[in-house]
């Protein structure tokens, strides 16, 4: 049985982890509502809907809400003469965050405002006959053009591909198509007009960019359904009195339509747009005068600006029900997408270490994070991915090998949560020092060669790191400084080289390496019978496993007094020939300064094998003498 003190830690730790998903799940955007009167926005934590901080001053008669798509301003269209457009810090790090940091000055009467998908432009309605649209650059936020379209231009949407912009005339009954390719020779201009009923007020494209959505202010209302292809009307959807706002939901499979109903309470009308012909589902009641109405990102809950009510109704999707009422400030006449996606905040842990060229990157060097410092629980972390890059652009990964130097490193974020926007960046940098390579000469000291002999494949030295070669160029030396080649004939004796190495790649390692070896050239022997040279040295033999002696000549030096170990010392007996003689010149040791191929010694070993010759030769005459005087007896 389970004892009650588990059951009471599983009751705990359940506890926790529904606390846990609240807090998660508490994170989420901001709708930003223009208060026409109080010259204010009111801002609702969608996640609480609460009103957070003080309203934020604006212009004058604010109407149009747009946010830009990485959640970083709110554009807001102050319906003024002359008009001006108020930017909105929305960074949660700024210290100027929910303030206004610029106001752009645009025509009179500005009205609905739409944001390009990539962030760059933003268009406002604005003027009344005829009408225009301005073109503000979001960088220097100043008007880059106007845009002449119909009369009193009322909603305004851009197509998710950035192609076309769609403006309602609510005093001709039109909707015209603008042209925003850049490259193409229409751009900026109106491409087509489209004819709908009388006073059209709202505009939203669906977010596959094939239909847009626009409500035409009349009693009784429509929603006119226009098909971007053709830039045709496909559709006619009645819904109710004096529709104004209307938005799609992410899905694409639901619009809502909020119906003003002027001196009646407001309604919400709900089109299913999977049926064939488009019909109204349901009809939802909310506050007094409905105007502008928008949906949270990830598609879960509606809301609608009531004017008279001064609030705002808070409609949940699944269940086409009002959950809640938020109220703000004085007459809300916002219109627009007026809810964005959330912007995290994206930060690198810290500041990846110092490496080594030819070291990889590592996951605790990659690791940039998104965080959302303003909703729910301060720094929840934000679910994406993230791709980094280098200064030139390359994307970098775990197995990325840097050059040396110092790189900026730059973060992007993708977002998998539809609460929150793309596209948050984060810079660092990493210094990435020069390898030193590793510089080997085998064998060392190298095997000792005859005088004459030209070093050649001795001169092998090799550099690598991390067991790879690196390629290079090596300058070999003598003792004296001198340069040897491969070509290179050494005088007899025991030399101390230098290989100094120079790698091609001289920007990411490490220059000037050396390593030292040593070699022992020896001097030839004469055959003196043939007068000829005889080389005593074999190369394989003599200073590896041992050089086979010559008489009177030691393999290599020894101390003065030492004893010879594994061979005759000189002057003691040795066969040669008749094995009668004793061996060597004399019988005295090496001399206190002489060594096995001291010139000296040579010269007794020569010497000593002369006189030996002679005298085997002369003993072999007489002994073949004596047995033919023998044989003649």
């Amino acid at each position: 049985m389970i004892s009650k003190q588990k059951l009471y830690s599983i009751a705990l730790l359940s506890t926790a982890l529904v606390l846990m998903l609240v807090n998660i799940a508490g994170a989420a955007p901001f709708a930003y509502i223009t208060n026409s009167v109080s010259n204010t926005v009111s801002v609702i934590d969608t996640s609480t809907n609460t009103v957070v901080g003080n309203p934020i001053p604006v212009g004058n008669y604010p109407y149009g809400v747009a946010i830009s798509p990485d959640g970083t301003k709110v554009y807001v269209a102050n319906s003024d003469n002359p008009g001006t457009v108020s930017v909105i810090d929305t960074v949660a790090t700024s210290p100027t965050y929910n303030t206004v940091i610029k106001t752009v000055t645009v025509g009179q009467y500005p009205y609905g405002v739409a944001v390009s998908p990539d962030g760059k432009k933003v268009y406002v309605t604005e003027g009344y006959d005829p009408g225009q649209v301005s073109v503000i650059d979001t960088v220097t936020n100043q008007v880059a053009a106007t845009i002449n379209v119909g009369k009193l231009p009322t909603g305004i949407a851009a197509t998710p591909d950035g192609t076309k912009i769609y403006v309602a005339n609510g005093g001709s009954g039109t909707v015209f198509v603008i042209d925003t390719v850049a490259t193409s020779p229409t751009y900026n201009t109106v491409i087509k007009t489209v004819t709908v009923g009388s006073a059209p007020q709202g505009v939203a494209v669906s977010p596959d960019g094939k239909k847009v959505y626009v409500t035409t202010g009349s009693s009784p209302g429509n929603v006119y359904v226009i098909d971007t292809a053709t830039n045709q009307v496909t559709a006619t959807v009645p819904v109710g009195n004096y529709p104004n706002g209307v938005t799609v939901t992410p899905d694409g499979t639901k619009v809502y339509a909020a119906n003003s109903n002027y001196g009646h309470s407001g309604t919400v009308s709900v089109i299913d747009t999977t049926s064939t012909p488009n019909t109204v589902t349901y009809t939802i009641t909310v506050g007094s005068l409905p105007y502008g109405v928008a949906v949270t990102p990830d598609g879960t809950k509606i809301y609608v600006a009531n004017v008279v009510s001064n609030s705002v109704s808070v409609i949940d999707v699944a269940s086409n029900t009002v959950k809640t009422s938020v109220n703000v400030g004085t007459h809300p006449y916002v219109i627009g997408q007026f809810i964005g996606k959330a912007n995290p905040t994206i930060t690198w842990n810290q500041n990846p270490t110092t490496i080594t060229y030819g070291t990889a990157l590592v996951a605790g060097q990659l690791n940039a994070v998104a965080t959302d410092l303003t909703s729910g629980t301060p720094g929840t972390p934000v679910p994406g991915t993230f791709v980094y890059t280098d200064e030139a652009g390359n994307v970098v990964t775990t197995t990325t090998i840097l050059s040396a130097g110092t790189h900026t490193l730059t973060a992007t974020f993708t977002s998998t949560d539809p609460n929150y926007a793309s596209g948050g960046m984060v810079t660092a940098t990493i210094t990435v020092n020069k390898a030193t390579p590793t510089i080997t000469w085998t064998p060392n000291p190298l095997s000792c060669i005859v005088y004459g002999t030209a070093l050649d494949a001795d001169l092998d030295a090799t550099a690598t790191y991390n067991g790879q070669t690196v390629p290079g160029n090596f300058v070999y030396t003598d003792e004296a400084g001198n340069v040897v080649t491969a070509t290179t004939v050494l005088s007899v004796g025991t030399h101390t080289l230098t290989a100094t190495f120079t790698p091609t790649d001289t920007a990411d390692y490490i220059s000037g390496g050396t390593v030292q070896n040593s070699i022992t050239v020896i001097a030839p022997i004469k055959k003196e019978e043939h007068n000829e040279e005889e080389n005593i040295c074999d190369r394989d033999n003599y200073c590896g496993p041992g050089c086979l002696p010559i008489p009177g000549l030691m393999p290599g030096p020894m101390m003065y007094g030492s004893p010879m170990i594994n061979g005759p010392m000189y002057g003691s007996p040795m066969s040669m020939y008749g094995n009668e003689q004793p061996y060597g010149y004399g019988s005295e040791p090496y001399g206190p300064t002489e060594s096995p191929n001291s010139g000296s010694n040579v010269h007794k070993a020569k010497a000593h094998l002369s006189k030996n010759k002679h005298k085997n030769h002369s003993k072999h005459h007489t002994t073949k003498q004596h047995k033919t005087e023998k044989k003649n007896t």
